[in-house]
């Protein structure tokens, strides 16, 4: 294992943060709007489109472990991650206009299409995004300096994300309000994307040179770093984080149906929007002055209970816009602080697993919080999906029953609420803050043995 413990200039950890701004143009679309673009654009049925959403992201889930092994065998003069950002970007940005654009199909072929498009988009999504993860801990081994370089990247995706969610529905009006406008809106986006990519490429260098126990590193099987991989339990303590976060990322996509449905007006989304992201951009900058005093575990904790404050407040009134507003204002302070550490907790369960076992595997390791994210996701939009059809929510129509408005409210509140829960007494598990330093004078030491 080789080292690198300088500063990384500026310039560098902005190109790197574009990278993750890039995914957010297309993936926090996907969060905020899939759901509701299948339901009420191109008139899937709830239950049809819940379907879609889950089977492609759970079979991609899988499709993320063995991308994770091939970032790990590859080999070029632009590194081993970098490569398959500039790879994958055009195609990214074409399914995703494929994927947001209404075909005059008839409705098995608006499945099939549809199928075939977010498919393709999710495995897309594995062979960019990985890579993409993995770099951070190619760029250099210094904790701290892969705190800012995460803070970097949770700033621009958020940034970005608060953009695309508060502005497409103001674009698409202005383009239309009809299928052609999500196309369109969706074509200018996918661009802005490529662009973001290019810039991660070209801004970014591979520093990190991993020298190992055998004579070559293709002594290292690809079954050697699963076996690793599998005895490294910090990771799925992280791992289990990774999937009870996403999860409720995944049920954002119920916000336009509870702005529309609950408070009359789905435009009301960009005040719930601008509530829930703001604090989060407000927490990040700071977050890496706590992390060292506390310790990420700590941080967290302390996140998850202000959240929880949050949502006693947003139980108060679930109808009344401002109680909303003002419980959604002080989950996300919490939340900032989830966001600051989830990434940099994946990195140093990578450090661990070469010191338990001898074994480097970055890219295999990251792949496990795709999978997560995937999965969550994935989870997320197909509760939705099923309480909605459960519920009885019909499309488009003025008025909803009782049991949808209770969907909605379960959907928004009660499960991410108890997701949180669970988030929480999970961190009580890692332990890895306290033993880093001592694992990476050891490893060091066998560097230099």
């Amino acid at each position: 294992m080789g080292t690198n413990n300088g500063n990384i200039k500026i310039g560098e950890k902005f190109a790197y943060g574009l990278g993750d701004g890039a995914n957010s143009v297309v993936w926090a679309s996907v969060g905020a709007f899939m759901l509701y673009f299948f339901t009420d654009i191109a008139h899937l049925s709830a239950a049809v489109a819940g379907t879609i959403l889950l089977w492609a992201r759970v079979i991609d889930g899988f499709v993320d472990i063995l991308v994770g092994t091939l970032v790990d065998r590859t080999q070029t003069r632009f590194g081993k991650a970098r490569p398959w950002i500039l790879w994958m970007a055009l195609p990214f940005g074409l399914f995703t206009i494929m994927l947001f654009s209404v075909p005059d199909f008839s409705m098995t072929g608006k499945i099939v299409y549809y199928s075939i498009a977010y498919f393709a988009v999710n495995i897309i999504y594995s062979c960019i995004n990985i890579p993409y993860g993995t770099l951070n801990s190619l760029i250099t081994q210094d904790q701290q300096e892969r705190q800012v370089l995460n803070i970097f990247r949770m700033l621009t995706a958020l940034i970005v994300s608060l953009v695309v969610i508060v502005g497409t529905t103001g674009f698409v009006k202005a383009l239309g309000n009809d299928g052609g406008a999500w196309q369109q809106t969706f074509i200018i986006y996918s661009v802005i994307a490529v662009f973001m990519y290019f810039i991660t490429f070209f801004g970014t260098k591979e520093r990190v040179k991993i020298v190992t126990n055998t004579d070559t590193d293709t002594q290292v099987t690809t079954k050697m770093r699963i076996i690793s991989m599998l005895k490294n339990e910090n990771m799925w303590i992280v791992f289990a984080l990774s999937i009870t976060m996403f999860l409720t990322n995944g049920m954002s996509g119920i916000n336009i149906y509870y702005c529309k449905y609950i408070f009359g007006d789905e435009t009301k989304m960009s005040l719930l929007m601008l509530a829930s992201y703001a604090p989060i951009l407000l927490v990040l900058p700071v977050s890496a002055l706590f992390v060292k005093k506390l310790g990420k575990r700590n941080y967290t904790l302390v996140g998850c209970f202000i959240s929880i404050v949050g949502f006693v407040i947003m139980l108060m009134a679930p109808e009344n816009l401002n109680i909303i507003l003002i419980g959604s204002l002080i989950k996300g302070i919490g939340m900032g602080a989830l966001m600051a550490t989830i990434f940099p907790m994946v990195f140093d369960t990578i450090e661990y697993g070469e010191w338990k076992t001898g074994i480097r595997a970055e890219a295999l390791t990251y792949s496990m919080s795709s999978v997560a994210s995937k999965l969550g996701t994935a989870g997320g939009a197909a509760i939705i999906a099923a309480l909605l059809s459960v519920g009885g929510y019909v499309a488009g129509a003025d008025t909803q029953s009782d049991s949808a408005m209770l969907a909605f409210k379960a959907s928004f509140i009660y499960i991410q609420f108890a997701l949180l829960i669970l988030t929480t007494v999970l961190l009580f598990f890692y332990k890895l803050d306290k033993m880093y330093p001592t694992i990476m004078k050891e490893l060091e030491a066998r560097k230099n043995a």
